[in-house]
């Protein structure tokens, strides 16, 4: 298959019935458009009125080499799409090593930080972005919001106004709500954590490797983050 534009590069994608037919189609093809790709199928008998024969192993075997052809990640499940707690742990999957995570003030976002590479080469280094269905009950997209560019994310925390306060190799990055970083805070040694604290949550608290540091900011942070 002919390489795609990348227009989907950062996104995962979850595709259903993924062991043949339009399911692998869509697989396939969003992996060329630049999106790694969680593939799942029942890959056995849906019910006693369906008599066509159903997918088999082979067969999701088969989409996953497909998919690994374009160059994309994927991860492969034998899941029934009825089983919504299955799908869930599915997509948690997804994320190599999850390590800090935070909600949005409105609850309409779930970051998680995924520290990946420290368990696969060039694993991933980023956080990424769920969105959370209105019953809470289910998690969608994934897409990475923000690549750390000075070692790992690990603990971060959302402000009020949804900008993300992360540690990084180099102190503290700020990322707009839109993904932009907008700012640092430097410090000499790593840092692992942050939170927001005193009485008005205008004060960022920051775990280095030997120290804790903190600083009065013109933002409050997000009860929730």
């Amino acid at each position: 298959m002919a390489a795609g534009n990348g227009s989907l590069e950062g996104r995962v994608a979850f595709v259903t019935g993924a062991a043949r037919g339009q399911g692998r189609a869509h697989a396939v093809r969003l992996a060329s458009e630049g999106a790694d790709i969680i593939a799942i199928d029942i890959c056995g008998p849906i019910s006693d009125t369906v008599t066509y024969p159903a997918a088999t192993s082979e067969e999701l075997a088969d989409t996953v080499r497909a998919i690994e052809s374009t160059g994309r990640k994927v991860l492969a499940r034998e899941v029934d799409i009825r089983d919504l707690a299955a799908q869930q742990q599915v997509v948690a999957d997804g994320i190599e090593a999850p390590n800090g995570l935070a909600f949005s003030p409105d609850e309409k976002y779930l970051y998680v930080a995924d520290t990946g590479v420290t368990h696969k080469e060039n694993g991933p280094r980023h956080i990424r972005r769920f969105t959370v269905e209105a019953n809470g009950a289910k998690l969608s997209g994934g897409e990475i919001f923000a690549e750390s560019t000075a070692g790992l994310f690990d603990g971060f925390r959302v402000d009020r106004n949804g900008r993300i306060w992360t540690s990084t190799a180099e102190g503290v990055h700020c990322y707009d709500s839109d993904g932009t970083l907008i700012g640092k805070i430097l410090i000499p040694e790593m840092v692992s954590n942050v939170t927001f604290g005193g009485a008005k949550l205008n004060r960022l608290f920051i775990c280095g490797t030997t120290s804790l540091y903190s600083i009065y900011l013109t933002v409050t942070g997000s009860k929730l983050g």
